[in-house]
């Protein structure tokens, strides 16, 4: 419907209706999981917004000029691109405070959030993406808030604090009705991380199985690898009873992630995969797979992250012949 709406405003020369549906055209890119080609048709979009068209507003998106950005720098973080991420969430900030608007926003803190999350810089995400909730909350706009708080939840799991980011996480996805179910897959991968860093393994296991289902009938190929690393993850902390099927969960995430150009996730699935056969004591594919996780990482500047492949890259480097 997109195409065709895109195919009418270009025999009509139509130049308001041409964004429009590139706009939506990019929204069902990124939301389908290919960032690529969300990249390349938002960037297009955010750049037919300068000078006075700055403050054009488009539905759903606030100013446009902001809300385009905002789905654009999701985008370029899922692919590692986070210097140019971090420049277009700082610009949609700044166009949103220029018209202070409660949606455009809450779009642009949760954009430089969502880049800091990817990015590792846990301590940075955390009050981008409570400002971002705390709008929400005031204005009432019901429509971000699932996302939103599911982010925030997730960045207070990685900064070790479990139980408030599970509870932010449920109340995210307690009322699809209000919000949709678009990106609940990913919103539910990290929930179900939030109960396997718990212990809670048959909750992680329950959550992780409807992310699946839902992320299968939605489409949402992106989102799905990052459920299928949480597979692999389960898996992985479950024992020996099946090990060939974290081995291939974390295959198939590593896989899926790198047709998409996902270079964070693949980084994550080849330190997982290090990991795991390390316990299996496979010791020359772990140290190939973390050694490949370590680069990645210090190519995108992902120091967090880094930190965690070196810590476990040394060991197995004592333990080559």
């Amino acid at each position: 419907m997109g195409h065709r709406a895109q195919a009418i405003a270009t025999r009509l020369t139509d130049t308001s209706l041409q964004t429009s549906a590139n706009y939506l055209l990019g929204l069902a890119a990124q939301a389908r999981g290919e960032y690529r080609q969300g990249r390349e048709i938002l960037k297009q979009v955010a750049g037919t917004f300068h000078g006075d068209r700055r403050y054009v507003w488009l539905s759903g998106a606030g100013v446009a000029s902001a809300g385009s950005r905002a789905w654009l720098v999701w985008c370029l973080a899922e692919l590692g691109e986070f210097a140019e991420a971090m420049a277009h969430a700082e610009e949609a900030l700044s166009l949103a405070r220029e018209v202070d608007h409660a949606g455009s926003l809450v779009y642009a803190y949760r954009s430089l959030g969502f880049v800091s999350l990817r990015l590792g810089a846990i301590l940075q995400a955390i009050p981008a993406l409570e400002r971002a909730l705390e709008l929400c909350r005031v204005a009432g706009i019901s429509i971000l808030f699932d996302v939103t708080a599911a982010h925030l939840g997730y960045a207070y799991t990685l900064s070790d604090r479990l139980q408030e980011g599970a509870s932010l996480m449920e109340e995210a996805l307690a009322d699809p009705e209000a919000s949709g179910t678009v990106h609940h897959p990913l919103l539910l991968a990290y929930l179900g991380e939030a109960h396997l860093l718990a212990g809670r393994l048959n909750e992680a296991v329950a959550v992780a199985r409807r992310a699946a289902d839902l992320a299968q009938r939605q489409k949402e190929r992106g989102n799905e690898a990052w459920v299928l690393r949480l597979l692999g993850e389960i898996a992985a902390h479950a024992g020996p009873a099946d090990p060939g099927l974290a081995e291939g969960r974390y295959t198939q995430a590593l896989a899926r992630a790198s047709e998409l150009g996902m270079r964070p996730l693949a980084a994550h699935c080849h330190l997982g995969l290090g990991k795991f056969y390390r316990g299996t004591g496979a010791h020359a594919k772990a140290q190939e797979h973390v050694t490949t996780a370590v680069k990645l990482y210090r190519e995108m500047d992902m120091g967090f992250w880094l930190g965690k492949a070196e810590a476990e890259l040394g060991p197995l480097d004592r333990n080559s012949p």
